[in-house]
């Protein structure tokens, strides 16, 4: 009786090891907590809001797309929270986000795609509850 499929030989379990790997990089990536050292910082006297919210934070996902977590304590209100490093927002245009100060009221806030208008690409701009 012959085997359902055929035994692999050593070459397609190296090839399959090469694309499980492939896969494992694809995974989405590490948060990046604002404030944090070498992370970057709150401005404007925005806060993180702290427990028991989850921390403003943001990574790439599986998709390619990006997450972002925002709970803060309201600085100067209609101003830049913090500015994300390149790679971590789309160029193709302003993109909308929602978040929460520390009572849990939702906040609306943006990402910058392009410098210009008083911001610089990358911010993330809170523009009010």
């Amino acid at each position: 009786m012959r085997p359902l499929h055929p035994p692999s030989t050593e070459r397609q379990l190296a090839r399959a090891l090469q694309r499980l790997r492939a896969l494992e990089r694809r995974g989405p990536g590490e948060w990046h907590t604002v404030g944090a050292t070498g992370e970057p910082a709150f401005q404007n006297g925005h806060t993180d809001a702290g427990s028991p919210w989850f921390p403003t934070r943001f990574r790439l996902t599986l998709s390619g797309g990006f997450e972002y977590v925002i709970n803060i304590n309201v600085g100067t209100p209609l101003t830049v929270v913090y500015n994300l490093p390149d790679g971590f927002y789309d160029t193709d245009g302003d993109v909308p986000i929602h978040g929460f100060d520390d009572s849990g009221n939702a906040l609306a806030f943006k990402v910058v795609a392009a410098t210009g208008g008083g911001f610089t690409a990358g911010d993330v701009v809170h523009l009010g509850p």
